[in-house]
C-alpha cells in the first residue's frame, strides 16, 4: 500500500529491516571475506612471481634452474587466475547492467521528487497526513472527500492525481486509476524521462491487474523498442514482469517471460533479470531452464533480495524433486534473507504442501 507521498506501486526489491538482519550481515560478511581472500591470493601470487623472476634473471641464485621455472609458471598462472576473478567481479556489471541497478534504486525516487517539486502541496502537511491516514485505514469515502477538498484548492495538481490513482487502485477501480495515468502521460505534461517511465509502469500494471495482459505486454514491448534509455527500459520490464509473481498472476507468466527475454537482449549479463526469468520459469514448471539462471543469480549477485528470491526458487526446485529436507532448508533460509510478505506467504504455502505430501506418503 502506498502512502500519500509515494507512487501507488511501491518498490518491490528493497532490503527489509525485519527479521533478516542477521542473515544480511552474515551474507555481506561472506561476500567481503570471499573477495578479500581472492585479493590476498592475487597479491601473494604477484609477489611470489616477482621473486621467482628475480631468481631466473640471474640476480640471485641462478642455480634454481628448472624448479624456479616451474614455480614461476605456477605463480604467474595463480596471478592470472586471481586477476581474472577480480576482473570478472569488477566487470560483471557492464554499462547496461550498471544502469539497471541504478534504475531499480532510483527511478521511483527521482519521479517522486519531481512530483513534489511540481506540486503546490506541502510535504508533511496536515492535509496530506489526513489523506494518508484515511487511505491506510481503508476509509475510502473520507479519503476521497479529503482529496476533492484539496483539488478545489489546487486543480489538476499532479501529486494529488497520483494519490487519487492510488485510491482508485485500492478500491479496485482500475479503469479510473489507469485513466489518471493516461492523463499524466499526455503530451501537454512535460515530465522527465524518469517520471514518464514510472507513470507508464503504473498504467501497464493497471492493465495487467484488469486481466488485460496482452495490452500490458504490448505496451511494455513498445517501450522496449522505443527511444528511451536502457536504464528506464530495464526498470519498466523487470518491475512489470515481477508483478506476475508478486501479485500471483499465472495468466501473465507467458507474457512476462517474453518481456524479460527482450530485456535480457539489452543487458544479457544482468543477474537481476536472470533471477526474474528463473523465478517465472519455475512458476511455469520449467525447472531445467530456470535452475542455471537461478544458481548464477544466487552465487554472483551482490544484492540480498536477488539472492533471497533465487534461493527460494532453488529450494522449490529441490523440493519438487523429492529432496524435501534440502528444499525446506533452502526455502526457510530464503525467508530470512528476504522476509517480504509475498515470499513468506508463498514459502509457507509451499512448506505446508510438502508436509501434506510427506504425510500421505508415510
Amino acid at each position: 500500500m502506498a502512502s500519500a507521498g509515494r507512487l501507488p506501486i511501491e518498490r518491490h526489491k528493497t532490503l527489509s529491516s525485519r527479521s533478516g538482519a542477521g542473515a544480511r550481515l552474515k551474507f555481506i560478511g561472506w561476500r567481503i571475506l570471499k573477495w578479500s581472500i581472492v585479493t590476498v591470493l592475487a597479491l601473494a601470487a604477484l609477489l611470489f612471481a616477482a621473486i621467482e623472476m628475480w631468481f631466473l634473471t640471474g640476480r640471485s641464485q641462478p642455480h634454481v634452474g628448472w624448479l624456479g621455472t616451474v614455480l614461476a609458471a605456477v605463480s604467474i598462472a595463480a596471478l592470472a587466475f586471481a586477476t581474472a576473478a577480480l576482473a570478472r567481479k569488477i566487470a560483471s556489471e557492464p554499462l547496461g547492467v550498471f544502469i539497471h541497478r541504478r534504475a531499480t534504486e532510483g527511478v521511483h525516487e527521482r519521479a517522486n521528487r519531481e512530483l513534489v517539486t511540481r506540486s503546490k502541496l506541502t510535504p508533511g502537511s496536515r492535509e496530506l497526513m489526513q489523506i494518508s491516514q484515511a487511505m491506510t485505514q481503508n476509509e475510502f469515502e473520507r479519503c476521497a472527500a479529503l482529496i476533492q477538498t484539496e483539488f478545489a484548492k489546487y486543480p489538476a495538481d499532479p501529486w494529488l492525481l497520483t494519490i487519487s490513482a492510488s485510491l482508485h487502485a485500492q478500491q479496485k477501480d482500475l479503469a479510473a486509476a489507469e485513466a489518471i495515468w493516461d492523463l499524466l502521460l499526455a503530451p501537454e505534461w512535460t515530465w522527465s524521462d524518469d517520471s514518464r517511465a514510472a507513470f507508464l509502469l503504473h498504467k501497464l500494471w493497471c492493465a495487467a491487474a484488469r486481466d488485460d495482459f496482452a495490452r500490458s505486454e504490448t505496451g511494455c514491448m513498445e517501450f522496449l523498442n522505443g527511444l528511451a534509455n536502457v536504464e528506464l527500459k530495464l526498470f519498466v520490464a523487470d518491475r512489470l514482469a515481477c508483478v506476475s509473481i508478486y501479485q500471483n498472476m499465472p495468466a501473465f507468466y507467458e507474457g512476462a517471460v517474453r518481456i524479460i527475454r527482450k530485456a535480457l537482449d539489452l543487458a544479457p549479463e544482468s543477474l537481476t533479470l536472470k533471477g526474474t526469468l528463473g523465478g517465472i520459469l519455475v512458476e511455469r514448471g520449467n525447472h531445467v531452464e530456470a535452475e542455471p539462471l537461478l544458481r548464477e543469480c544466487y552465487s554472483e549477485s551482490p544484492h540480498l533480495h536477488d539472492c533471497g528470491i533465487a534461493l527460494y526458487y532453488l529450494g522449490v526446485i529441490e523440493g519438487d524433486r523429492g529432496k524435501l529436507k534440502l528444499g525446506k532448508r533452502m526455502v526457510q533460509q530464503a525467508m530470512s534473507y528476504y522476509p517480504e510478505r509475498w515470499l513468506i506467504e508463498n514459502a509457507n504455502a509451499k512448506l505446508k504442501a510438502w508436509e501434506q505430501a510427506s504425510r500421505l506418503k508415510s
